[in-house]
Order: C-alpha cells, then structure tokens, then sequence
C-alpha cells in the first residue's frame, strides 16, 4: 500500500480488514493440540486489541475534526509522567531497552491523560520502526521556559520527502523496502493537534538508515501542582 493512498476510506477498510477477528464460537481451540489452541487464542486476543485501538483511533480523529475533543486541564509535573510512561512501556516490552537520559523537573498545564497518550504514541512508533535496534533515549529539557520531550531511536530513519507528511491524517511511512508500515497512519496526526490545543509545537528530525528523533514542547507552568 501507498504512503499516501489516493482514497484513505479504502486503506482503513484494507488494514482493518487484516485484523478481523474471528468467531470463537467456530474456530476449533481443542483439536487434539492445546498448546495450537492457546495459540489460536492468544491471536484472537490480539487481533481483538489492535481492532479496538485503531477503531479508537477513528473515533478520536473524528472528534477531532469537529471540535469535540474532550480536554480535562490542570497543572500536573510532566517528568513524573515521563518516568512512568518510560518505566511502563520498558516493562512491558523487556527487549526493548528505554533509557531515560534527562528527565528536568518541569510542571506544565494541561490534560494528563492526552498527553500520555502522545507520549504513548511516539514510543510505540519508536518500538516498531525500528528492527534490529532495541535502544530508545527519552529526554525531558528546559528550554527558553518551554518544556521539551524527545524520543530517539536508532531504526530506519524517515526520507526527507516524506517528513513533511508524516504528521497528515491517514499518512503512513514506507520502509526500506516500500512497503507501508502497519496502522491507519492516524497515530501522529492526534498527536500533533493534541499538542497544538496545549498551545505547543511537534517536529522530527530524522536521517535515513540513523534512526529518528520526535520532539513535543509545551510551555512550562510556572504554578505548582
């Protein structure tokens, strides 16, 4: 599939259609293998996951679009959420070595919860583009009063053409090989209006074959939680 598919109604429809989980009233689990039918499961479960967040992700892209994107702001210190999205996400996935390098005592105003679901992004795209390299540098810096959180990884790095499209709606990266990478290409494109309703910035810098750094700022409240 295309990087940017001429018909993006057509592109969710073929990716969703690769998760379709089956009935499990007619798959046969126990035919003389449990081990076969734990594995069938255990498919399922995950087909069933990857369905649910991607349909998530359409509801959230529309309510986006018009204006009904829910936001709950207060005052919350961003490098406790840092630590524990890293912490989390390293856990989680013990082959994949997150290191929280620089982690500044910054505190900012806005809703927790959607900004963990940015910074859930970018680790997640850092965690599958990028085989071959299981090391992710997170960093949480002061800037001009502007609190800055970046992610690194060592993968395939992004084409120069195609950064500056990776942050449009249904937009996906081709890999070395051409091929697009899994997902609806709406992952970024939350993102980055998440943090543009913070009243913030997203970039990448990015260099093929070296890997590539996303980036999120947002201004530092200079009132404690």
């Amino acid at each position: 599939m295309n990087a940017t598919p001429e018909n993006p109604a057509s592109a969710v429809n073929d990716d969703l259609a690769n998760y379709a989980v089956p009935n499990p009233s007619i798959v046969p689990l126990n035919n003389g293998s449990g081990s076969k039918g734990e594995a069938v499961k255990e498919n399922i479960a995950t087909k069933a996951e990857t369905l649910t967040s991607q349909m998530n992700e359409l509801m959230d892209a529309a309510a986006i679009e018009n204006g009904r994107f829910i936001y709950h702001k207060h005052i919350f210190k961003l490098n406790d959420l840092v630590s524990e999205m890293a912490g989390e996400t390293g856990n989680a996935i013990p082959s994949c070595k997150i290191s929280l390098r620089k982690n500044a005592a910054l505190s900012v105003h806005g809703d927790r919860a959607r900004i963990a679901q940015v910074l859930g992004n970018l680790l997640q795209n850092a965690i599958d583009h990028c085989p071959g390299s299981n090391s992710i540098i997170v960093n949480l810096e002061e800037k001009d009063q502007t609190a800055v959180c970046s992610v690194e990884d060592f993968g395939n790095g992004i084409a120069i053409d195609q950064q500056e499209k990776i942050f449009e709606k249904f937009y996906r990266v081709n890999n070395t090989s051409g091929m697009a990478h899994q997902g609806l290409g709406l992952g970024l494109y939350i993102a980055i209006e998440i943090i543009k309703q913070h009243h913030g910035k997203m970039w990448v810098l990015s260099e093929p074959g070296l890997g590539s750094t996303f980036y999120f700022s947002l201004p530092v409240s200079t009132t404690s939680p």
